[in-house]
């Protein structure tokens, strides 16, 4: 079997994050999200290629790619698109060109799921149904910000509605990213006149959960598979946290997870769980709340006080600072007595000066300097709800 992971998005939402990165190379603790779905895509015994459909910062993730796993060369291979096609424009381009050299079934599936998942059982559960598609369901406590599905008798789908504003806060099975198709599904899709014609209109985006879906409903039976475990789909900083906390759970459990390079000093409070990558270095007197991550080579300095956070790799934190439900990219240095508050994202390679006050939903770019306090401005001059971004 064959797998294509779309992989070309912009993922506007997750900035100032991704505005240096791809979402798909974003560390979930000590690896980019990318290489755990790889890491489940080649436990599948059959799988023969795995393919990339790229656009944004594709050059990124070609390099990941070819340096962390060489030794799967000959099962990797990249598509570049020139303009942003849609994921369904990105599937038949891949398809299209391919057409007689795929290796079925074809499983295809988004790079910004973070999924505990069997993708063998999901194989297994497709070539019994026999049907022409098998999309992967999962549970979810409001369907409205996701693919709804209505599913009839048998798990059959019977339609599929994106976003559905009429029903916030209903429970129901959502689209989770990842499909499995057969040749004659393939087939279907490449023989229908109307598709091939908006798949060439550049300015036009062809979506599989608007476009392609519905096209095989028509012509036969998509069934759906029920997920029942873990399930992050990361469009935004909220999600990009909380993939990285359940990581934890599953590598630490409730505890927490120091590698054997860092250096704590004797009185550094830690309340579980935490994950503490490489190299990292915390002085005298600071205390890790729970529930944060310490990415490598991130030095924490006297007095620190840092709960509900996430810093990546070779950030400083200077001493005596204070930083509080915030995601810290990295290559960034924070000064001393600094303070930093709830659903902060600052991007990579910033200076925060001594001093110097963040508030809530405060949003840094990239290579920017910060000395001037904002807390200040944030008190006098902003509304409830507003962001600030700097």
């Amino acid at each position: 079997m064959d797998s294509i992971i779309l992989a070309g998005g912009f993922a506007t939402r997750l900035r100032p994050l991704t505005l240096t990165r791809p979402k798909p190379l974003l560390p979930i603790l000590d690896k980019p999200l990318l290489d755990w779905i790889l890491s489940d895509l080649f436990m599948i015994n059959s799988l023969n290629k795995v393919m990339f459909s790229l656009h944004n910062m594709a050059d990124q993730i070609m390099s990941h790619v070819k340096n962390r796993w060489f030794s799967y060369e000959d099962k990797l291979e990249y598509f570049i698109e020139e303009k942003p096609l849609g994921d369904g424009g990105a599937l038949i381009n891949i398809i299209k060109y391919l057409r007689d050299k795929i290796d079925y079934p074809l499983l295809v599936l988004n790079g910004d799921l973070f999924m505990q998942i069997d993708y063998q059982k999901v194989i297994n559960y497709h070539e019994k149904r026999g049907g022409l598609m098998t999309i992967v369901g999962t549970y979810v406590d409001d369907v409205s910000r996701y693919g709804f599905l209505k599913i009839s008798d048998n798990d059959v789908l019977s339609e599929i509605i994106e976003k559905p504003k009429d029903l916030v806060g209903r429970e129901g099975f959502v689209n989770a990213g990842v499909y499995i198709l057969s040749e004659e599904s393939v087939n279907i899709i490449l023989s229908d006149e109307d598709i091939i014609k908006k798949s060439l209109d550049y300015e036009r985006k062809i979506s599989i959960a608007k476009d392609l879906i519905p096209l095989l409903i028509r012509k036969g039976d998509v069934y759906v598979y029920r997920h029942d475990g873990l399930w992050i789909d990361i469009g935004s900083p909220g999600d990009y946290f909380k993939a990285n906390i359940h990581a934890i759970k599953i590598l630490c459990g409730k505890n927490t997870c120091a590698d054997p390079t860092a250096e704590l000093d004797s009185d550094v409070k830690i309340e579980d769980p935490v994950f503490i990558g490489r190299n990292v270095r915390i002085k005298n007197g600071s205390v890790i709340g729970s529930e944060s991550i310490l990415m490598n080579d991130v030095y924490i300095g006297r007095g620190v006080y840092i709960e509900n956070s996430l810093i990546m790799n070779n950030t400083h934190v200077e001493d005596y600072s204070i930083i509080r439900g915030a995601i810290i990219g990295e290559n960034n240095r924070i000064g001393r007595w600094a303070r930093i508050y709830r659903e902060t994202v600052l991007g990579s390679s910033i200076y925060i000066g001594d001093h110097i006050c963040l508030p809530p939903k405060t949003k840094v770019l990239p290579y920017k300097e910060i000395n001037e306090d904002i807390c200040l401005k944030y008190f006098t001059d902003k509304k409830e709800g507003d962001n600030i971004i700097i």
